[in-house]
Order: structure tokens, then C-alpha cells, then sequence
């Protein structure tokens, strides 16, 4: 996994600078990423914000919405990022592997939470 925070680190390392330790830099250094010599890189997570708002959170092959995103526009002029809105989610978060759906067509947390009522429901019933 490779953020736009890891730029900075990664592209001081390569021309053989030293980062500043007088602040946080939430970037990571993925040179081996660039260079070939690791596939997977120096990051397991991400945090993904709208504006000050936390909307999404990846580790490793998973990723959890925390609230629903609507890009404003339509067709071709979808905006993303920051000019995409969100919107509180109504019920549980959506959870998806990645590794396996990369196109988040199957919410993993809906699954896991339909199976447990159905567990829970049939356990009573016996």
C-alpha cells in the first residue's frame, strides 16, 4: 500500500536527505516499493478523511466505510477527494475485502452480521 504522505520520505531518502524530527510526518519511507524490492511496502494502514471528517479506514486486505460518499457531478464530471461529499451511514459499516472484491460489490460486514442473527436466532428457537 503506497499514500501520497509517503512522497515526501520516500523521495528524501532516494536523493539522500534527512527528514525533519522537530514534527510528525505521517509518511512512510517506500523506496523498496519503487525500486522493486518489496511488492507489499512499509504500510498496513490508511486513514481516509473528507474535510476533518474520518470516512474510511483500510488495513491490510480490508477496508471499512464509516459513512456513505457521494462524488458530486455526475458522468464524467464525478469530482473525488475532497470534493466529494459524505453522509452519516444508516445501520453498521461497510466492510470489504479488497484482495477479493477490489470493486466492493460484496459487503463483508453485512454478511458477518446477517450470519450471527441467523446463529442467534436458531439458538433460541432450539
Amino acid at each position: 500500500m503506497f499514500s501520497i504522505m509517503d512522497f515526501l520520505p520516500t523521495i528524501a531518502h532516494i536523493v539522500g536527505s534527512k527528514m525533519s524530527t522537530d514534527r510528525p510526518i505521517d509518511g512512510v519511507d517506500q523506496t523498496d516499493v519503487l525500486l522493486g524490492s518489496s511488492a507489499t511496502g512499509h504500510r498496513e494502514s490508511l486513514l481516509s478523511f473528507i474535510g476533518g471528517h474520518l470516512v474510511a479506514a483500510r488495513w491490510k486486505q480490508w477496508r471499512i466505510y464509516f459513512t456513505d460518499i457521494h462524488p458530486s457531478g455526475g458522468g464524467s464530471q464525478r469530482e473525488p477527494g475532497i470534493f466529494s461529499a459524505n453522509a452519516p451511514m444508516a445501520g453498521y459499516p461497510k466492510v470489504y475485502n479488497i484482495e477479493t472484491d477490489p470493486h466492493e460489490h460484496l459487503v463483508v460486514g453485512g454478511l458477518l452480521v446477517g450470519h450471527l442473527a441467523r446463529r442467534s436466532s436458531s439458538s433460541r428457537s432450539t
